[in-house]
């Protein structure tokens, strides 16, 4: 019998082995007050993704999380727990900073993200020594000691998280490069434009995350699925009632969830906008873009229609010599019809062609049209019947207005 295959930790097994440690309820209870405190005096400039406020903001509660779970550090399996969680914290700091899980990041914040990365590597030392201290002492260290293990002061200084110093050459250096950046994006005005826009989305994703309770990754992933599947109707929605009509579709086939409910705490209205005004196109856009280019395309055609066609006696027939000549012998042989006293349709024509198999108007339209579907036998039969004088085919019925010339 096969052995059953070892899966690796999870946080949430970390986290059940530290719920063990007795110091667990008062340590939890310190850290969330403390992040807390932090979201509430965070500055307007961190609440946008992207950003070096941001970057120092996430950062911050990175290392209140850390601190918290390496105080409960007291074996080597606390210590492989601890470095299971620092992963976890170090993808969900990608997503606080950035608004998008880290599959989703752009090659130019590679720089940030191994700063975020060289912090967790930082904690990880940092468990490890606390480990060494106990084992040498038999004691537990503080939170004081954990920062001055290594000769650091209480308050971290910035460089240690891998942040800018004020004053530096390198400082300097980024700060030249993000002043030409700005003059860049002020020069080139659809630059800008696209900056915006992703900043306003990444910043509505961030508020759907924030604002509505139990809003998870999954339900963008299923934003995403219906943008993709209204995507795949931009010729049926020229108008905003067409995108109405879209959207609803999209709820039922895509996220098949009632909408404002806990499964999909999103309200319709909101799901429309993200479906429709988010990206750069937005769909609205590129349905807008669509609509005007059919229209474009349909006057284009139409002076080629005109003089690629015409109409005789007011039926719509394209100028093609044979048809005109069918055309113009079927409306001389309805007009001695009418001399004779008889009026004379299509229908009677085909019928007459073809007794008891063309019982409708069908193949007469198409003979004088010249389309494809009229053979030449189909020809002949109809050319035959309008050789013979419409008296003795048809009866007259009816006083005729026009006498034979």
């Amino acid at each position: 019998m096969a052995r059953p295959k070892k899966t690796s930790p999870t946080a949430e097994d970390a986290i059940k082995l530290f719920e063990l440690h007795p110091d667990y309820p008062r340590i939890q209870v310190r850290m969330r007050e403390r992040m807390d405190e932090v979201r509430r005096n965070m500055s307007p400039a961190a609440r946008g993704f992207l950003s070096r406020e941001r970057l120092e903001h996430v950062l911050r509660l990175l290392d209140i999380c850390a601190e918290s779970f390496c105080e409960l550090v007291s074996d080597n399996r606390a210590q492989n727990a601890f470095m299971v969680l620092l992963h976890r914290m170090e993808l969900d700091t990608y997503q606080e900073y950035t608004g998008w899980p880290i599959g989703r990041l752009r090659q130019e914040s590679d720089a940030d993200i191994e700063a975020i990365h060289a912090k967790t590597q930082w904690w990880t030392k940092k468990g490890y020594e606390r480990l060494e201290k106990l084992s040498d002492a038999g004691r537990k260290i503080t939170r004081k000691q954990i920062w001055t293990a290594a000769g650091k002061p209480t308050t971290p200084n910035p460089a240690d998280l891998g942040l800018l110093v004020p004053g530096t050459e390198e400082h300097d250096r980024i700060q030249e490069a993000l002043e030409a950046n700005w003059k860049a994006e002020q020069a080139d005005p659809e630059r800008r434009r696209k900056n915006q826009r992703r900043n306003a989305d990444l910043q509505a994703a961030y508020d759907r995350r924030s604002e509505l309770p139990g809003w998870r990754y999954s339900h963008e992933k299923l934003i995403r699925d219906a943008r993709k599947y209204a995507e795949s109707c931009l010729a049926k929605a020229r108008s905003p009632n067409a995108r109405l009509k879209v959207t609803r579709r999209a709820l039922k086939e895509c996220i098949g969830r009632l909408p404002n409910s806990p499964e999909f705490p999103l309200s319709f209205e909101d799901l429309h906008t993200a479906i429709w005004t988010e990206g750069n196109p937005s769909l609205e856009e590129r349905a807008n873009e669509c609509a005007i280019g059919t229209k474009a395309e349909a006057r284009a055609e139409e002076p080629a229609c005109e003089q690629a066609s015409t109409e005789v006696g007011g039926s719509g027939i394209p100028a093609d010599p044979v048809a005109a000549d069918r055309a113009a012998l079927l409306t001389a042989y309805k007009a001695k019809g009418r001399g004779k006293g008889v009026r004379i349709t299509d229908e009677m024509v085909a019928k007459a062609a073809n007794p008891g198999k063309w019982n409708d108007r069908t193949m007469v339209t198409w003979w004088k049209r010249n389309d494809q579907r009229c053979k030449p036998p189909n020809d002949r039969k109809i050319r035959a019947v309008l050789a013979k004088d419409p008296s003795d085919v048809w009866s007259p019925r009816i006083k005729s207005k026009h006498p034979p010339k």
